[in-house]
């Protein structure tokens, strides 16, 4: 951010490094095979009346393990915009996941953090 204080840049700071220590995010990075990780991805969905369903998701990685064998969606939303908009980006992350799924004929579940 242009012309930030002090303050709002260690606030960030702080921020970001949480985030980076969350338990999901640390077994994205934990992926070693690039093309089992996404960021920033568009994706489209066509839903059931042929409309199409588009955005673009933050993160999605592959998983390989004894409870679960596909793909992670992950949104990343501020507390302030999802404690005003929570129902919308469920039913966001939601589509997404489905779309992965779609795309790749895996399973995926989708993940809302809110830092």
């Amino acid at each position: 951010m242009f012309d930030a204080t002090p303050e709002e840049i260690e606030a960030a700071i702080a921020t970001v490094a949480a985030a980076l220590q969350h338990p999901v995010l640390r077994q994205a990075a934990g992926n070693r095979v690039r093309s089992d990780l996404r960021r920033e991805t568009p994706v489209l969905l066509t839903m059931p009346d042929g409309t199409l369903a588009e955005g673009v998701l933050d993160l999605a990685f592959r998983e390989q393990s004894a409870d679960f064998n596909g793909w992670t969606v992950v949104d990343f939303k501020t507390d302030q915009e999802f404690s005003t908009e929570s129902a919308h980006y469920m039913t966001q992350v939601s589509l997404y996941a489905r779309a992965v799924q779609a795309a790749t004929g895996l399973p995926a579940r989708g993940i809302i953090l809110v830092i």
